[in-house]
């Protein structure tokens, strides 16, 4: 009888302690999963497809005879035609990388109007650095600009957009005209200074304004975002004897990450196992005593 109830409180312990361990186990796995995807990203795919930066190049395959590329320039349309260009970019060469786009805008007689390097300290080289640019390239240079990126660069993201201003332009032009004209009439009218004075500040803030647009049509917008790819290559144990020691450390990294998941479950349920055999051998005594029966 005795040991019927041993072997019951026994079970009834293990049971306990089995749903306990089963519920932390299931919120481990959930936990560690979701922790891992924030703190360790899985990095972009990288084929042998992939055109990253080339540190030399013939500009000779620029020419519009070889790209075929029909540039839309108000030199071409005769219209106010605004483009603006975004990019992000990857490389895995990034300081070259770097020197050589700022060198491409430079030869397509471009200039940087803001760039903003991320680098990174000597301490943490995992780390990946990015570039931010904002760069002015001649519309008329536009297009083979974009090309040599396409053909330089793994491009992640390119968007480009055009404002066709030439109603404005036309408009601002006429309004020119008229207020100029008023300016003559009040010169030849012998018009009071202040009036002057009023007429050609109108005059200058729309010439202000023209030069501006005209400015914005003959230099586009290049917004460029680059960023390092850090490809890590893990090398394969030479022998055997490595890879078994390989294999065995990652095990017993995984027994003992196991065994710290289930240590806060598994004390409180030992604790209760404990408990129901004490208070089982306890009443077991009480019984036998009041019975007359002689205690084991």
């Amino acid at each position: 009888m005795k040991q019927e109830k041993f072997k019951t409180a026994v079970v009834l312990g293990l049971f306990i302690l089995t749903v306990l361990t089963g519920c932390s186990s299931g919120d481990f796995s959930a936990d560690r999963v979701a922790s891992e995807s924030v703190s360790n990203p899985v990095p972009p795919m990288v084929t042998d497809s992939m055109d990253f930066a080339v540190m030399d190049f013939d500009d000779s395959f620029l020419s519009t005879e070889s790209t075929g590329i029909n540039i839309l320039s108000p030199t071409t349309t005769g219209r106010q035609l605004i483009y603006t260009t975004d990019m992000n970019l990857q490389t895995t060469d990034f300081m070259p990388t770097v020197r050589l786009l700022l060198d491409t805008v430079a030869s397509f007689d471009g200039y940087s109007e803001w760039v903003l390097i991320n680098g990174r300290c000597l301490s943490r080289p995992d780390i990946t650095r990015s570039a931010n640019f904002t760069l002015r390239i001649p519309t008329d240079n536009l297009e083979r600009f974009i090309y040599f990126i396409e053909n330089n660069y793994n491009v992640i993201r390119l968007e480009k957009r055009m404002v066709d201003h030439s109603n404005v332009y036309q408009n601002d032009n006429f309004e020119l005209e008229i207020l100029r004209a008023q300016e003559q009439e009040l010169v030849d009218n012998d018009a009071s200074q202040a009036e002057l004075n009023n007429i050609r500040r109108q005059i200058r803030d729309l010439e202000r304004t023209t030069n501006n647009l005209q400015n914005r049509v003959a230099y586009s917008t290049v917004t460029v975002n680059l960023s390092e790819f850090i490809e890590i290559i893990e090398p394969d144990p030479a022998n055997f004897g490595e890879r078994a020691v390989v294999i065995l450390s990652n095990s017993f990294q995984v027994v003992i990450i196991i065994f710290l998941a289930l240590l806060p479950w598994a004390i409180p349920g030992g604790l209760i196992t404990g408990l129901i055999i004490f208070l089982t051998n306890r009443s077991e005594k009480k019984r036998q005593k009041r019975i007359g029966q002689p205690i084991e």
